[in-house]
């Protein structure tokens, strides 16, 4: 506090720079004045908003192609075998026995496949017997 006691003993700097009137004869802990400072949050708060519409619009994106890759997986492995393993059911159903449904996977929709393909093969012996036994 030796600057701001007197200007007699202040540095010359200080002097040269501020002068001779103001900021002396300060004593310790006395609050001399008081500044506040606003700092305006309107662009912290423009900030958050864009990096809000950011994150959601790639959350929603990567939400959608999720849903688009679920629908062609599930298209692909499970209802296009099922629709095709049903018209071959109903085409036996009406007794065309010439078909039968090649499944490559072995998985469920395969064993399912290589089932139906069994099922016609002992409706078709079950039908040569009857028919046999007609005759």
């Amino acid at each position: 506090m030796r600057c701001h006691s007197t200007p007699d003993v202040a540095p010359k700097s200080l002097l040269t720079t501020y002068g001779r009137e103001n900021g002396f004869n300060w004593k310790l802990h006395e609050i001399v004045g008081a500044q506040m400072i606003l700092v305006p949050a309107d662009a912290v708060f423009e900030s958050a908003k864009k990096l809000q519409v950011s994150v959601t619009s790639i959350l929603i994106v990567c939400l959608a192609l999720a849903i688009i890759l679920i629908n062609f997986f599930l298209r692909f492995s499970v209802t296009t075998p099922l629709k095709k393993m049903a018209q071959l059911a109903q085409r036996i159903s009406t007794g065309d026995l010439s078909k039968e449904f090649a499944h490559p996977y072995n998985d469920e929709m395969g064993m399912l496949a290589a089932s139906l393909n069994r099922m016609k093969v002992s409706l078709d012996i079950a039908m040569s017997m009857l028919n046999s036994e007609t005759e």
